[in-house]
């Protein structure tokens, strides 16, 4: 049975990296999108932070398992699972890797009518939205954040060690936010 599982494996991969690049720039709809991007870059830094591969089917395999995820949960269509995995198949280095949609837009605060969503590339945050701190940085944090339960704070000097002041969110107030609620996305 595992050898089923390989050879449909191996033949899936050489099917893919058959594919010309051309193709891929070709692709309308979902490749186009900053959700192919972010799941592009999540196959990356999973393949990165498992370095050194013994061989190139195991690094395969580890961009796969990301982007089947992403695929399974319908994130993503087999267009942009395509253009992933055919740049890890034919061994294009991260580096040099076609971007498979645009980069997420940049984080821009909102309030608590227009809460802008934010790129969370590590999945920790249910609801990701952006915010501004006291000192003028954009960053992502957790939404669902128990307004109630957070420190007032009037810049983040006055704030936990490691904690910050956030000015433009829900709460209407400026508030404390811990570390275990910053997003691991993006930030400015």
């Amino acid at each position: 049975m595992k050898n089923v599982i390989r050879i449909t494996f191996a033949v899936a991969l050489l099917a893919i990296a058959a594919i010309p690049s051309a193709l891929l720039a070709q692709h309308d709809g979902v490749i186009q999108t900053a959700v192919c991007r972010e799941v592009q870059l999540r196959a990356q830094a999973a393949v990165e932070a498992g370095e050194p591969y013994r061989n190139k089917g195991q690094l395969q395999k580890t961009a796969a398992h990301v982007v089947d995820a992403a695929q399974s949960a319908g994130e993503i269509d087999a267009a942009c699972a395509s253009c992933i995995l055919s740049q890890f198949a034919r061994g294009i280095p991260i580096a040099e890797q076609s971007a498979c949609g645009p980069d997420a837009p940049p984080c821009e605060p909102g309030d608590c009518v227009n809460r802008t969503p934010c790129v969370d590339t590590t999945e920790t945050c249910v609801e990701p939205v952006c915010a501004q701190t006291t000192e003028g940085d954009i960053i992502c944090i957790e939404g669902l954040a128990p307004c109630g339960e957070l420190l007032e704070c009037t810049e983040s000097s006055a704030c936990p060690p490691g904690w910050v002041c956030v000015t433009t969110f829900c709460c209407n107030k400026y508030v404390c936010i811990s570390p275990a609620l910053i997003c691991g996305g993006a930030t400015e």
